[in-house]
């Protein structure tokens, strides 16, 4: 009888440990917001063989703005994560692949006529992956979602959606979630920050992830 104890015990440890182990990548990269500073997390100045897989994978323009270092995580290396210590700022990003299931939440999310926000919208409520995201970073809703701007149209997306936040994490005033997406992928990205001035001739941050045409 002993011995079945000492088993189940060691059975109920070792799924416990299990599930600790697992990430979700759909929001894992979210992580970071409460895990920086740390000293015990790696920083490097490059990007990782794994990251540039996935910008020759999906087409994508990635590099680390100035000030800021890049996240060196084992757990998920698809991940990008780069922390400016010296004003606190942090940039979260990660590409998935895209769907015509994807496009048609987005789709669905779109909204007519409202009195306050005008004739069309998009909330992204039938995103139930952004839905997800949004429950980590902000006790209230994101939205509703502004489409391009100059800025955003040179990240070279079919598509871009923005917004401001407050965030739930007390770390940060500010949070920006950007949407860039086409019809085979879509990129998120996150910047939370307490205000900042950059200049915008030194590798700025607005512009770490864009996508690039095919060769």
């Amino acid at each position: 009888m002993k011995n079945v104890i000492m088993f189940i015990l060691f059975t109920v440890i070792m799924v416990s440990c299990s599930k600790k182990e697992q990430t979700d990548p759909k929001t894992y990269f979210l992580s970071y917001i409460d895990r920086l500073p740390d000293k015990n997390i790696q920083l490097t100045d490059s990007l990782s063989q794994e990251q540039r897989q996935v910008m020759a994978k999906y087409n994508l323009g990635v590099s680390i703005p100035a000030n800021f270092k890049s996240v060196i995580d084992d757990k998920d290396k698809e991940c990008f994560i780069f922390y400016n210590a010296s004003d606190s700022s942090i940039l979260l990003a990660r590409c998935f692949e895209s769907n015509d299931s994807v496009i048609n939440q987005i789709d669905r999310s779109t909204k007519f006529d409202n009195p306050e926000y005008g004739d069309n919208y998009n909330d992204l409520s039938e995103f139930p992956h952004f839905k997800s995201c949004e429950k980590l970073l902000t006790d209230s809703l994101i939205g509703p979602f502004l489409f391009g701007g100059f800025f955003y149209e040179l990240l070279g997306a079919d598509n871009v959606m923005h917004q401001g936040f407050f965030p739930k994490s007390k770390k940060y005033q500010f949070g920006e979630f950007k949407l860039l997406f086409d019809d085979k992928k879509y990129l998120i990205v996150c910047s939370l920050h307490n205000g900042y001035s950059e200049n915008l001739d030194d590798n700025p941050r607005w512009q770490a992830f864009r996508f690039i045409s095919p060769n």
